[in-house]
Order: C-alpha cells, then structure tokens, then sequence
C-alpha cells in the first residue's frame, strides 16, 4: 500500500522544486531525483529556520526574513527577505544570519546538497539569475541609503515589498498581505523606528499609505509612491 502523507510530501517538494529559478530549469527527471534527496518542513509564524549542514533551503509558501544582529548599534539589520521559490542564505554572511517566518506560516524545503551538484552544470543560469536579483535590490537599499531621504527609503522598501508580494489593483491602489512591525520596515529601509512610524503617520493623514486593522499594508496611490521610491 502507497504511503499518502509520503507521497503528498513527495508532490509538494517538487512543486517547490520547480519553483525555483534554477532548478525550473533542470529536467524533469533531474528535478524527481533532486526532490528525492529533499525534505519538506512547516514553521509558524515567529518560528526560526535553521539550515541543516550540506543542505540548501527553498521557500516554497510564506515570507522568511534573514537579520544580522549589529552589536554596535544594538539593532537587527534585515538583510534579506525570500518568498516562494526563493533560497534561504543566497549569500553567505561573516555575521551569524538568523532567519525568521513573518507571515502566518511558512513551508521549506531543504535540498541535499550532494544531488543538486550532481546536476549544477545545468543550473547555473539560474543560480546566476536570483544572485543578480539579489544582488540589484541590496545596491538599490545602498544607494537609497547614501542619496534618498528617509522617506524615500522607506517608500522604496515597501513599493520593493509590492513588485515581490503585493497585489496592484486596476485603480492605482494596492495591497501586501504582509505584517511587518514598525521596527522592521525601519530594519528594511534603514532608517529608525520613530522615522518610520511617523512617515507612516503623514501617509496615513495624506490618504497615502494605512495599515489595516490586520496590520498589512494598504497603498492607495502606488504611483505616487513610486515617484517618491525614485526620487534619488
């Protein structure tokens, strides 16, 4: 008799294989062997994700956010964000990376380091593809960073936050469904959390930007805010 939570677990592990950028490309009997060798998890929200040695981590559902912790400063710094189809630790910190679930919940899929090499050849172009991603996003926030205003700092991270998770309505507004603390958009933008709470205020008044009794985001002129995000 066939084990059905097996093969559930089998189905969802290479759903979220083929998710990923570089794995998508692979074929599809690449793909069964290197979901062979994979494990499927699901954490909470809150929940810390912990890589295991010689693994590689997908997000297959949910948000996870990577912070490093700046003694100096005595704050967390967001580093990165993953959703679905997306590596956990794209890039490799001298400073212990810790990664969190902020949505609701979250599902991860580890990859056996050892099969995906066995077909790394062929997915190169797309490991490549998510490292540039990555990569332009962390220069965007940097040069946000040196030449923006706080305002615009913060207006680039969530109109960033929008293109990856959001969904943009026909009549210029637009929602992410996601729950972020006021100390975390700050941690996003660079910025402090009294800059950010109080930008939010001016939105808020000016019918900009408001948060929803849930605590999602909801922009109600998305050009508006990206004229904002751009003004470098």
């Amino acid at each position: 008799m066939i084990d059905t939570v097996v093969l559930d677990q089998t189905k969802q592990v290479a759903r979220i294989i083929h998710l990923h950028p570089a794995l998508a490309l692979l074929s599809e009997q690449a793909q069964a062997r290197i979901a062979s060798a994979s494990t499927v998890q699901k954490y909470e929200s809150g929940e810390c994700v912990s890589i295991p040695a010689k693994h590689f981590a997908i997000v297959g559902s949910g948000l996870i956010k990577s912070t490093v912790f700046i003694e100096r400063r005595s704050v967390e710094c967001i580093v990165n964000l993953a959703g679905p189809g997306e590596t956990l630790e794209l890039f490799r910190s001298r400073r212990a990376t810790k990664h969190t679930v902020v949505t609701q919940s979250a599902v991860i899929v580890y990859v056996n380091g050892t099969a995906f090499s066995a077909e790394m050849p062929a997915a190169m172009r797309g490991m490549l593809n998510e490292y540039n991603e990555v990569k332009e996003r962390a220069i965007d926030r940097l040069l946000a960073a040196i030449h923006c205003t706080a305002e615009g700092c913060i207006a680039l991270a969530l109109v960033d936050l929008q293109e990856r998770y959001g969904d943009e309505r026909d009549d210029g507004s637009a929602f992410i469904p996601l729950h972020f603390t006021r100390a975390e958009l700050a941690a996003l933008a660079g910025t402090s959390t009294e800059t950010v709470i109080r930008t939010l205020t001016t939105w808020a008044r000016a019918g900009l930007v408001i948060s929803t009794p849930e605590g999602a985001i909801e922009i109600r002129n998305l050009g508006e805010l990206q004229k904002i995000a751009r003004a470098l």
